[in-house]
């Protein structure tokens, strides 16, 4: 029993099509992280299907098993990216129930994420804006904190979506901007600076803005 167990492999599954299905999920893992290293260099636009399977050291063949286009690629990379940023977000705001103390500590969750890991900041703040339609935004954390802030009358604008739009620009405009600064101090003034503007932008007033963004700054970015 012991023997025909070893011979079929977990599940009864033959040992072969195991390996072949380890080395499948490999080869596709490999795949979307040498193009999320690629991305978060340059615009996807930049990037061909040589230059991913030639980083991935991977024959061509290979990919198109598990993908059939480039754009399909890239579509699963910026999925991944958002649903990444998005769930980090989620974790920092364990707890927080102010709508605008939620988007401010947001947008300083971006801006730590420079420090944190550059290639994965890199990545988002290139794949942000391409995925701002409707359908997007609405299933993201800042649209239902921007959604929750409307309807409390914490934040005064005119649409969820509008809002959403404006806080997700802000940030991978603030992250594209700092990926290339050099000095801590800088980036967490520059941070601040971004906080309270978006903050503005919304409706809360400007010395509320402006404390809230001070708060944030002081407790989430740390890049000594």
């Amino acid at each position: 029993m012991a023997r025909r167990a070893k011979e079929t492999g977990e599940l009864g599954r033959p040992a072969a099509i195991n390996g072949q299905e380890a080395r499948r999920i490999k080869n596709r893992e490999r795949l979307v992280d040498t193009a999320s290293r690629l991305f978060s260099l340059t615009h996807p636009a930049g990037v061909t299907v040589d230059d991913i399977v030639q980083a991935a050291d991977l024959a061509k063949g290979t990919f198109y098993n598990h993908f059939p286009d480039k754009e399909a690629l890239a579509l699963e990379v910026r999925r991944r990216v958002m649903a990444s940023a998005d769930e980090g977000v989620s974790a920092l705001n364990d707890g927080v129930d102010d709508a605008a103390v939620r988007i401010a500590r947001g947008v300083c969750f971006y801006a730590r994420l420079v420090f944190a890991d550059p290639v994965q900041a890199g990545l988002l703040a290139r794949n942000l804006p391409l995925e701002l339609s409707s359908d997007s935004i609405a299933l993201t954390g800042v649209s239902a904190d921007v959604a929750r802030g409307i309807s409390s009358g914490r934040l005064r604008i005119a649409t969820r979506e509008s809002g959403a739009l404006f806080v997700t620009g802000a940030g991978a405009i603030l992250m594209q901007r700092l990926l290339a600064e050099t000095s801590p101090a800088f980036a967490i003034l520059l941070t601040q600076q971004m906080v309270a503007i978006t903050l503005r932008g919304l409706g809360v007033e400007s010395d509320e803005a402006e404390r809230i963004a001070a708060q944030c700054c002081a407790e989430i970015l740390d890049v000594d």
